[in-house]
């Protein structure tokens, strides 16, 4: 494990939280729309299921269709969720720059690509952490938590992005873990606030499928996404103010 030995300079957690609200403040609005936007059709899709047809031979041509649904059930909602993701790293970026960018010029600028297989390689290695021991997960989660914003930011390859989330975390392992688990765990709660939510409004069948994803979403995104991108910048902050004092 890979912990406090490098950065001398001190990450305050509160300064982290401060900045989380104070952004989320300024830019609720943005981070609604957005989400709509993304999330009402991937939610839709999501709740498009191919598991009530039935195929009654293995040559039926309509295997066609029902396997190209299947697949976009499974891309689609991890585009909306990175494509999301990406834009507010790159929105909070701008946004301390004094600049702002429309949807369309976010949505030009992010490498979708290198997103799906960096968080596709996330999930994978903290899940088989997780499930083989908890102590590997808690690990790889916090080590590399920082890649979606790295690759955004610094426009760097999955594997430069691994080494460098990896190189951000070193020296603030605890204090980032006490920042990214949270997160996740508060991800997780909002998620199934908004699920609940949709199903006693509407109760069950395919309006409460589709509002639910929609209403977790809008929920649970905000979090992650914001706390990765400000706890980036500030270790990126802090790594540059050491690196000048030496």
């Amino acid at each position: 494990m890979e912990v406090e030995s490098e950065t001398k300079a001190e990450l305050r957690l509160g300064r982290i939280v401060g900045e989380f609200i104070a952004t989320y403040r300024a830019s609720w609005r943005d981070l609604l729309l957005l989400g709509l936007l993304i999330f009402v059709p991937v939610g839709l899709l999501e709740s498009i299921g191919p598991t009530d047809v039935q195929i009654d031979r293995i040559d039926d041509l309509r295997l066609i269709p029902i396997a190209l649904l299947a697949s976009i059930q499974i891309v689609v909602p991890l585009l909306g969720t990175v494509f999301y993701a990406g834009a507010v790293s790159a929105q909070v970026v701008r946004m301390r720059g004094g600049a702002h960018l429309g949807i369309r010029e976010l949505a030009r600028e992010l490498p979708y690509g290198r997103l799906v297989a960096a968080d596709v390689l996330l999930v994978l290695l903290t899940g088989v952490g997780l499930a083989l021991l908890l102590v590997p997960g808690f690990v790889i989660l916090t080590l590399y938590a920082l890649i979606a914003p790295i690759i955004e930011i610094e426009d760097s390859t999955v594997r430069a992005s691994l080494k460098r989330s990896r190189e951000l975390v070193r020296g603030n392992f605890w204090k980032v873990a006490g920042l990214i688990w949270p997160a996740t765990l508060l991800s997780s709660a909002l998620e199934a606030v908004g699920d609940d939510s949709a199903f006693e409004i509407l109760g069950e069948g395919f309006p409460a499928d589709w509002l639910s994803t929609v209403l977790g979403n809008l929920l649970a995104g905000p979090v992650w996404a914001l706390i990765v991108v400000i706890l980036y910048l500030e270790l990126t902050r802090l790594k540059e103010a050491s690196a000048r004092a030496r």
